[in-house]
């Protein structure tokens, strides 16, 4: 992810789907979560670059069930993506 005013690539996870475990025929909307990054982006234009398809969307029986799924493969992801980021930022995908 990159904000408007900065040219450092900054490593994120992105959702792009209808949040099925939080909304009923919810719109679509995109959600991304910058890693090692404690700012504020609401209202800010960012470039978002997708590298990988991680899994599909898909509906948990509570909002508890799917942080019980995110959280153990988060650190496994993050490193997908760090290594991603810094190879775009190397110039390469």
């Amino acid at each position: 992810m990159q904000l408007d005013d900065e040219t450092a690539v900054r490593p994120a996870v992105t959702n792009v789907g209808v949040r099925p475990t939080l909304e009923v025929a919810g719109p679509l909307v995109v959600e991304s979560h910058v890693l090692d990054f404690a700012g504020d982006v609401y209202g800010r234009p960012v470039r978002l670059f997708f590298f990988d398809r991680l899994r599909d969307e898909r509906r948990f029986g509570s909002a508890g069930e799917l942080a019980t799924q995110i959280g153990p493969r988060r650190r496994c992801r993050a490193a997908v993506v760090r290594r991603r980021a810094d190879g775009a930022r190397r110039g390469g995908a």
